[in-house]
């Protein structure tokens, strides 16, 4: 069953639906070193570019699709996330697009996050040396000595 939406209420889904925004980051690997390709995409699907970072070239440890060097860089945008798989298509079909990674960044609070610490490990224990006895490398032993040794050995 097909209802008839007018202007008006197109309008108020549209409001509700970018409230429910979310930040994204995309990290992208290029062929050329214009970012335009991308920029596009999100452009065209509606969403809002907040941060953007300069493209460096860079080279490649293996090819990618027959590229030995390519272009990288990362732009934060915010998205509603029903558009993501959508924008994941597009640039899918994109040729200049090498590689490309979307992640979602946390929700930012009123309070500080807390920074990332390092592990304080404990401190290594400390081993008494045990000594080792000596032995003499040259020292001869007679027959009589020996057997005398090995019965205390056994015994």
């Amino acid at each position: 069953m097909i209802e008839n939406i007018n202007d008006s209420e197109v309008g108020t889904l549209h409001e509700e639906v970018s409230d429910d925004k979310k930040e994204y980051e995309i990290a992208f690997i290029l062929k050329t070193e214009d970012p335009y390709v991308v920029k596009q995409a999100l452009n065209n699907r509606g969403f809002s570019i907040f941060n953007e970072s300069p493209i460096n070239k860079l080279r490649l440890a293996y090819p990618i699709k027959k590229e030995l060097q390519a272009y990288w860089g990362y732009c934060g945008f915010s998205a509603v996330p029903a558009g993501i798989k959508e924008l994941s298509d597009d640039l899918k079909l994109q040729s200049a697009v090498l590689r490309f990674l979307i992640i979602s960044l946390p929700k930012k609070t009123g309070q500080k996050t807390e920074s990332r610490t390092l592990r304080r490990f404990s401190p290594v224990k400390q081993y008494e040396k045990v000594e080792k006895p000596v032995y003499e490398k040259n020292k001869i032993l007679s027959n009589e000595a020996l057997e005398k040794k090995l019965e205390e050995i056994l015994q």
